[in-house]
């Protein structure tokens, strides 16, 4: 149960992400791309910071697909985060919510839906991901049994 909610927590960022796509896209094309470069490079920084630096692998991630990037690039040695890698992913993350905003507010409906999906995400990452993860040198870890 844990990979299906890591896995759903994963794929309703994606949809939230092509929700905010799909409305900056209709507005201008290069704004688009903008948002989806930017998308591209927060996922490559919070791999590279965070994922690589984790200890679970393609069977213990609850993510799955994050672990499984650990068979194509290079791992880190597991090691404690720094406060650059948590400030580098909470910026990173928050671009990624806060840029298409402006477009959004010119459809309602992606708006509302668009923030209903992030905090669900959300939701589902702490309530159920963090609780069966096993990467105890995360903040965010509430894993009693490691």
């Amino acid at each position: 149960m844990l990979k299906f909610h890591g896995m759903m927590s994963i794929l309703l960022i994606l949809i939230a992400f092509i929700l905010g796509c799909y409305q900056i896209f209709i507005a201008s094309f290069v704004s688009g791309l903008i948002y989806i470069g930017l998308f591209l490079l927060t996922y490559f920084l919070i791999y590279t910071l965070y994922c690589s630096k984790c200890s679970a692998d393609i069977k213990t991630c609850p993510h799955v697909f994050q672990g499984a990037l650990k068979l194509i690039f290079p791992v880190k040695k597991v090691a404690d985060y720094t406060k650059f890698d948590y400030g580098v992913i909470i910026l990173g993350f928050l671009v990624i919510v806060i840029f298409p905003q402006y477009w959004l507010k010119n459809n309602l409906i992606l708006l509302i839906a668009f923030w209903i999906i992030i905090v669900f995400a959300l939701f589902q990452i702490r309530t159920f991901v963090c609780t069966g993860c096993c990467n105890k040198k995360c903040r965010l870890c509430r894993n009693s049994n490691i």
